[in-house]
C-alpha cells in the first residue's frame, strides 16, 4: 500500500483529535516517501510464519531466535507483543507504533 490508500483505509473515530491525525497522516507520509512499505501485524504475522517454515518447525525458528518456544508461541498468538529482536530477524522494524512496521 503507498501513503494514500494507507491514509484513505484508516477509520478515524469522530472525537479523535485533528493534531493527532495530522501527526499520523505525517508519519505514513514521511515513511512513504522514505520508499518503505508499512506493514500492520497481520502482515508481520505472515512473515513469521514463513520464517517458522523456512526453519522447519517453530521449535528450530526459536532456537536460531534465541528465545523459548513458549516465548514464540505468545507472540505468533498476539499474547505477547513482537520484539525488536523478531522484528530485525524478519527484516523489519517498529516505525510508528506497536502496529505499524517497515521492511529494513
Amino acid at each position: 500500500m503507498n501513503a494514500p490508500e494507507i491514509i484513505r483505509a484508516i477509520t478515524w473515530a469522530a472525537d479523535t483529535d485533528p493534531a493527532l491525525k495530522q501527526e499520523v497522516e505525517d508519519a505514513i507520509r514521511r515513511l512513504a516517501g522514505r520508499n518503505r512499505p508499512v506493514y500492520n501485524s497481520i502482515e508481520v504475522h505472515h512473515r513469521l510464519e514463513a520464517f517458522i517454515t523456512k526453519h522447519g518447525s517453530a521449535n528450530k525458528a526459536a532456537v536460531a531466535l534465541g528465545i523459548s518456544k513458549s516465548f514464540l508461541h505468545d507472540m505468533r498468538h498476539a499474547k505477547r507483543p513482537y520484539t525488536d529482536d523478531l522484528l530485525t530477524a524478519l527484516g523489519m522494524e517498529r516505525v510508528r507504533t506497536k502496529d505499524l512496521f517497515s521492511v529494513l
